[in-house]
């Protein structure tokens, strides 16, 4: 299964270990000292900065919402043809919302047929109604979830500016990553020790959202 993020790739690797089917591109935010990579709040492409602890940071594009996540095996299963389409429908629906998200937009994929998938929160018929005004209903399916991607989206930012302080470096040790899983609808935090009380700490001085979700992680591996 390919999956379409509408986050821009962040030049960092994922967590290990983690999923394989849709880790590969995932949007990824780190949190390493010394030489390492922490994505920022979205600004120019190929800015960076080092602040006086040492942390860097490489920024990424503004436009988020034009990058595929894509899965571990060829999308062999799918035609070509619609697997274009699906592309290009999904282009023409990001080029119209542009900068205003609206709230009933969670995100978008294609599976294994070809076919682009729109996750719609709130009222389905309603959203479903909104998109094939834009882009048609042939070869688009629709499904409902929980979070609009303007609410996965302000975690992640959040995550990212929490991380770059370096007053909160002691409060993310054990959170080498995190993750926007546009698929799953939520965004992975990625801890070295998964605990019940770990994550009530992190609940507790970091941020306490019901579209967070934890998973055990190895630490970060560059190469």
């Amino acid at each position: 299964m390919k999956i379409l993020s509408v986050l821009t790739a962040l030049t960092v690797l994922a967590c290990q270990p983690g999923k394989t089917e849709t880790a590969q591109k995932q949007t990824i935010s780190e949190n390493k000292v010394e030489n390492s990579v922490i994505p920022a709040e979205i600004k120019p492409k190929d800015s960076s900065f080092k602040n006086g602890e040492g942390l860097k940071a490489r920024i990424p594009e503004k436009d988020t919402l034009k990058k595929a996540f894509t899965a571990e095996k060829p999308f062999a299963e799918a035609d070509a043809s619609f697997q274009w389409d699906a592309n290009q429908k999904l282009e023409k629906l990001l080029k119209r919302y542009g900068k205003n998200i609206p709230n009933y937009y969670s995100g978008a994929f294609i599976n294994d047929k070809g076919n682009l998938v729109i996750n719609i929160r709130g009222n389905l018929q309603k959203g479903k109604s909104e998109v094939i005004k834009i882009i048609g209903a042939r070869n688009v399916l629709f499904q409902n979830k929980t979070y609009s991607y303007k609410e996965l989206n302000d975690i992640m930012n959040f995550l990212n500016e929490f991380a770059q302080n370096p007053q909160n470096r002691d409060k993310m040790k054990n959170v080498p990553c995190w993750g926007l899983m546009e698929l799953e609808n939520y965004v992975e935090v990625c801890m070295l020790e998964n605990t019940p009380e770990k994550q009530a700490e992190f609940r507790k001085n970091v941020l306490d959202s019901d579209a967070i979700r934890f998973r055990k992680s190895g630490p970060m591996v560059f190469h």
